[in-house]
C-alpha cells in the first residue's frame, strides 16, 4: 500500500512500473507481413520528445475560424536489440501509419488519437437564439469545440465471470426517460426549457445562452458501458437533480463542472472471494434524509457506524471520530481511558485505518493504463436496514430474474429491490454504489486549510478517510460544501452493482471482472497525473510532478517506450511435422468422379484436379495392382495439377479405383490417397 514512507518510485508502491501485455493486447500493433523474413529478435520502440501538432479542417465548417485540433506527436524509432540497428519511422505518431520493416517481416502501426470528450477546434461567428440586431452578443466570435475521437474513445466494456454459465451479478441500468430517477447517466444531448434538471450533462435549451447544447458524449458511447450499469462520474446525475428523492450518485453538479474526460482511464474492476485481495475503503452514507440516517449522518459523509473487519465484525471500543483526535496505537492499555479514538495498522483488525466508517470492498480496481491499484469507496443507505444498508458490508439487494432479462431496464420500476412503497420510492438495492477515485490532486482557489485535496495509489483508503473526516467536521457550511465538491471531483467511475434472484452473492470460484477499455493518447510520464517536472506534492504518491526514488524509472526521459519480441515466430525450414500436416491436405476433386464435373469444358473432355500440392513434388498414379498409369512432376507455386484421366499413352483409363502417390521433393515426405472414377462413353450424337 501507499503510505507516508512508501511513495511513488519505491519498489513496493501499488503500481506496475513496467507492465507486461498479453499478445494482441499491447499499446502498439505489431503484425507479421512476411513470415519468411521474420527473425527471432528482441526490439525496443521509443518516442522522441513529445510536441504539439495540429490537424486542420477538422469540422469542415466554413463558419469556423481556425478549425484545427491539437494532438501530442512524436517521431519514433525501432531498435533491434540483437543487432543494435536503429530504424526511424517515416512519419510522426500523429498519422495513422503502418510502418513496414520488410527485411524483418513485420509492420508496426501507431496512431495518435484525440482526447475523449470535447476538444477545442476554433471559433465560430454566432448570434444567440432570439438575438436582435444591436444586441451585446451580435457579431461576436465564440469558442467552438466538438467530440472528434472515434466512439468518443470507447473501445469496449464487459462483465466476465469465471463460470460464464453462472452469472450472479447485474446492476441498476440507466433508462433514458427524462424525469425518471433511473436516468442516472446523463450522457447524450437531451435538453428541455421547461425541465432543465432533466438535461443531459452540459446541455441547455435556454434561448439566453450563446452556446446551447455542448454535450460531452453526444452519441451516448459512455452510456452503454457494461450494460448501462457503470459510467464516468462526470456523466452521472447528482443528488436532488430534479427531485429531492433522486438518489443520483454524485454530490452536486459542481463536482462534474470542471472535470475533463482525459482524466478517465481504462480499468479492471474485480469482485473476488479471495479476502487477501480485498480493498479497505470508506463507507459513505447514502440516505436522503439525515434525520432518518444512523447517527444523523449527512449524505456523502462517512457512515456513523463502527468499522468492520473482513468478516463483518464491528469494532467494539470507542469508535466515534467526531470531535476526537485519531491516534494510531496498536496496543493501547485501555482504548476508552483517555478519550482518544484509536486506529490500527493491522489489516485484520476492525479498526484498521479507522475505528469508524471503514469497511471492505470485496475485490480491487486496477488502472490498466498506469498499472496502479486505485482507492475505492462504496455507499449504503442506513435507513434501508432490511436491504443491508446498515451493516457496513458490500451486499446489495437482488434483482428479480425478470428484471435482469429485460434489456430495456423499464421493468426495474416494478422491481421491489429498485422501487418500493406507496410512492414507489427509489431504494436501488440499499444504494450500494461503488465509487472509484483516480490518482490525482486538486487545489481549491480559496484559503481553506484543506484546500489541497489529494488521492493517490491504494493506501487502504487512508487519504480518503482523512479528507472526509476533516470535511464533515468543518463548522463553516459554505467551506464544507466547497470542500466536498472538490473532493468528489476526483471521482473517476461510479457503478451500481446488484445481485440476482436465486443466485448466491459472491460465490466461491466464480470471480467477476468488469473491463472498461478506452483509446487514450500516447503521452509522457506514468499516466495523465504523473508528469515530469516540478516536485512531488506533499502527500504520498505521484501528482502534477514526478519525483522518482528508483533510477530505473527514469527511462527515455519519461517518453513512451515499449519492448517486444518476435521469439518463436521465425520460419522453420523442412519441419517434418508441418510437412506431414500439409500433405494431409492433398486431395482429388471431385472424388469420386461420376462421368462428369464442372472443370470439363465439353463432352469430349474428362478432368479432375489434385489440389493442395507442395511446390516441388512428384505425383504418380497407380492401379490397385500396382501398375503405373501416369506421373506428373511439379515445380511451381500453383497449388494443383489437372489430370485428364488418361494414361501415359494418352488413352482414357478404365473405370475403377486408383492410388495416387505424392512425394514432396523438399522434405522427401510421402502420402498416398485413393481415387474412384466412373468413366463415360463418348456420345458423338451430342455434336
Amino acid at each position: 500500500m501507499a503510505s507516508e514512507t512508501n511513495r511513488f518510485g519505491n519498489p513496493d508502491y501499488p503500481i506496475a512500473y513496467h507492465p507486461t501485455y498479453e499478445p494482441g493486447y499491447g499499446p502498439i500493433k505489431v503484425k507479421i507481413i512476411d513470415p519468411l523474413n521474420v527473425q527471432s529478435h528482441r526490439y525496443e520502440l521509443y518516442f522522441d520528445d513529445m510536441f504539439e501538432q495540429y490537424t486542420h479542417n477538422i469540422s469542415g465548417n466554413p463558419d469556423v475560424r481556425g478549425d484545427s485540433a491539437m494532438r501530442m506527436a512524436s517521431h519514433w524509432w525501432l531498435l533491434d536489440l540483437d543487432t543494435n540497428d536503429t530504424l526511424r519511422a517515416d512519419t510522426t505518431s500523429v498519422y495513422d501509419n503502418e510502418q513496414m520493416f520488410i527485411d524483418r517481416g513485420i509492420s508496426i502501426t501507431i496512431a495518435q488519437t484525440y482526447n475523449i470528450g470535447r476538444v477545442k477546434i476554433g471559433q465560430y461567428y454566432a448570434v444567440p437564439n432570439g438575438g436582435t440586431p444591436g444586441s451585446q452578443y451580435e457579431e461576436n466570435w465564440h469558442d467552438f469545440d466538438a467530440v472528434i475521437a472515434p466512439n468518443n474513445g470507447v473501445i469496449t466494456s464487459s462483465m466476465e465471470f469465471q463460470k460464464p454459465d453462472s452469472v450472479w451479478m447485474d446492476g441498476i441500468r440507466d433508462v433514458d426517460v427524462p424525469g425518471l430517477s433511473l436516468n442516472w447517466i446523463r450522457s447524450g444531448s437531451y435538453s428541455s426549457i421547461d425541465y432543465p434538471a432533466d438535461n443531459d450533462h452540459n446541455c441547455s435549451a435556454a434561448t439566453s445562452t450563446l452556446i446551447t447544447n455542448l454535450p460531452w458524449d453526444p452519441n451516448e458511447n459512455f452510456e452503454k458501458l457494461v450494460g448501462r450499469t457503470w459510467a464516468p462520474a462526470n456523466l452521472t446525475s447528482y443528488w436532488k437533480q430534479g427531485s429531492n428523492f433522486n438518489p443520483g450518485p454524485l454530490f452536486e453538479g459542481g463536482s462534474r463542472s470542471d472535470q475533463d474526460f482525459k482524466d478517465v482511464s481504462s480499468v479492471d474492476i474485480v469482485f473476488t472471494t479471495d479476502k487477501s485481495k480485498w480493498t479497505r475503503c470508506p463507507v459513505l452514507e447514502m440516505g436522503l434524509d439525515k434525520n432518518l440516517n444512523e447517527g444523523g449522518a449527512d449524505r456523502f459523509f462517512l457512515r456513523r457506524h463502527p468499522s468492520v473487519d473482513k468478516d463483518g465484525k464491528p469494532y467494539a471500543n470507542n469508535w466515534n471520530c467526531k470531535g476526537n483526535e485519531l491516534v494510531v496505537d496498536n496496543n493501547p492499555a485501555d482504548p476508552n481511558a483517555d478519550g482518544f479514538v484509536y486506529a490500527s495498522t493491522n489489516p485484520d483488525d476492525p479498526n484498521f485505518i479507522s475505528p469508524q466508517g471503514m469497511g471492505w470492498f470485496p475485490g480491487y480496481v486496477i488502472d490498466v493504463e498506469t498499472g496502479m491499484r486505485l482507492n475505492v469507496a462504496f455507499g449504503e443507505d442506513s435507513y434501508l436496514e432490511d436491504m443491508g444498508g446498515r451493516d457496513m458490508l458490500f451486499n446489495p439487494a437482488k434483482l428479480l430474474k425478470t428484471t435482469v432479462d429485460d434489456n430495456s431496464g423499464l421493468s426495474q420500476t416494478l422491481d421491489p429491490a429498485v422501487f418500493r412503497g406507496a410512492n414507489s420510492d427509489p431504494v436501488f438495492g440499499g444504494k450500494h454504489f461503488v465509487y472509484i477515485w483516480r490518482a490525482d490532486s486538486i487545489v481549491m482557489s480559496n484559503t481553506s486549510p484543506y484546500k489541497d485535496v489529494k488521492n493517490y495509489g491504494y493506501d487502504g483508503g487512508q487519504l480518503l478517510f482523512n479528507t472526509l473526516n476533516y470535511i464533515q467536521n468543518v463548522s463553516q457550511t459554505g467551506v464544507q460544501r466547497n470542500l466536498n465538491i472538490y473532493f468528489y471531483k476526483l471521482l473517476m467511475y461510479v457503478g451500481m452493482p446488484m445481485g440476482i434472484e436465486g443466485m448466491k452473492w459472491l460465490p466461491e470460484g466464480n470471480d467477476c471482472r468488469i473491463r472498461i477499455r478506452l483509446a487514450k493518447p500516447y503521452d509522457a510520464g506514468y499516466g495523465n497525473h504523473i508528469k515530469t517536472g516540478g516536485g512531488l506534492p506533499n502527500a504520498y504518491g505521484a501528482g502534477y510532478g514526478l519525483q522518482t526514488y528508483d533510477p530505473d524509472l527514469d527511462i527515455n526521459n519519461y517518453n513512451p517506450k515499449f519492448a517486444f519480441s518476435i521469439d518463436g515466430w521465425d520460419p522453420i525450414q523442412n519441419d517434418p511435422e508441418k510437412t506431414e500436416e500439409d500433405l494431409n491436405l492433398v486431395t482429388v476433386v471431385p472424388n469420386p468422379y461420376y462421368a462428369y464435373d464442372s472443370y470439363e469444358g465439353n463432352a469430349l473432355t474428362n478432368k479432375v484436379k489434385i489440389t493442395n500440392l507442395p511446390n516441388k513434388c512428384v505425383v504418380t498414379i497407380y492401379t490397385l495392382s500396382g501398375t503405373k498409369v501416369r506421373q506428373f512432376r511439379k515445380d511451381n507455386e500453383e497449388p494443383s495439377i489437372e489430370w485428364d484421366l488418361t494414361n501415359f499413352a494418352n488413352t482414357p483409363v478404365a473405370s475403377g479405383f486408383y492410388l495416387i502417390h505424392i512425394k514432396d521433393l523438399t522434405s522427401n515426405s510421402e502420402r498416398t490417397i485413393k481415387f474412384f472414377g466412373a468413366m463415360r462413353q463418348v456420345d458423338l450424337n451430342t455434336f
